[in-house]
């Protein structure tokens, strides 16, 4: 479960954010952040950053606001967009949680 931190209500105070985090290298597969609601179309990866001490995952969710949320330390990470989408794409085709595929296909859960 992501923990929400802050709210970002610009275009311009996005950009300033972006400027003070780094990438890690990490993404998440959409389907880890579902209860995370937004009103856009969204990509089914999600970009993991760092932002002073936290890992973070930014969504926009409505126009021009954007929720910043924590991205605890045992949720599972893919080390490319392609495994993250793959990911993605397997739990929603069949309609598995994270947690339910990872059980059926024997990869170690994040719980």
């Amino acid at each position: 479960m992501l923990k929400y931190l802050k709210t970002i209500r610009s275009h311009t105070g996005h950009a300033q954010f972006l400027r003070d985090t780094k990438d890690t290298g990490t993404w998440l597969a959409r389907v880890q952040a579902a209860e995370i609601q937004t009103p856009f179309r969204s990509s089914p990866v999600i970009q993991v950053l760092q932002w002073k001490t936290w890992k973070v995952a930014i969504f926009e969710t409505a126009h021009k606001t954007f929720k910043v949320y924590e991205v605890p330390e045992d949720t599972r990470r893919f080390e490319t967009e392609k495994e993250a989408e793959d990911f993605h794409i397997a739990c929603t085709s069949i309609g598995q949680s994270d947690t339910e595929w990872a059980k059926k296909n024997g990869q170690p859960s994040k719980e």
